[in-house]
């Protein structure tokens, strides 16, 4: 594994709430940035999320919801779909983000989904060809 591939890893927590299951990753050593939807909550107000990060449970504070109120439910409808949990642990490394990328750049992506049952998934894709790579079981889709 190639060091990118191997500190994005690191920078990665698995969000489990309220039965919801999801990624998020460290955008700061005291926040974590997630989806919206995968809080399924209407307000950040007084919510406190359960998560996974190198083999610990930790809880962190919801302290941001975008949109808040947030639709909830299965057919909810989620712009900008975006959370931030605080949660301040030592020596946390964290993904720096760019505002662009070049139609040549590599994207790596780490995550967990209730679909992998416990398992990461990760993914490789380079954003001129749209090829995208899933590991541990290295399948390939093209």
């Amino acid at each position: 594994m190639d060091p990118l591939s191997t500190l994005l890893e690191r920078c990665t927590v698995r969000i489990k709430h309220q039965g919801n299951i999801g990624t998020g990753f460290f955008v700061t050593p005291q926040l974590i940035l997630t989806c919206a939807h995968v809080l399924d909550e209407k307000s950040a107000k007084n919510q406190m999320v359960r998560f996974q990060w190198k083999g610990a449970c930790h809880t962190g504070e919801l302290i941001a919801l975008l949109p808040d109120p947030c639709p909830t439910g299965p057919s909810k409808d989620v712009f900008p779909d975006v959370a931030l949990i605080r949660r301040a642990i030592p020596e946390t490394p964290c993904v720096l983000l760019l505002p662009e990328f070049m139609s040549e750049d590599q994207l790596y992506s780490w995550g967990y989904s209730r679909l992998a049952k416990g398992e990461r998934i990760a993914a490789i894709e380079q954003a001129h060809r749209r090829r995208v790579w899933n590991r541990p079981s290295a399948h390939v889709a093209t």
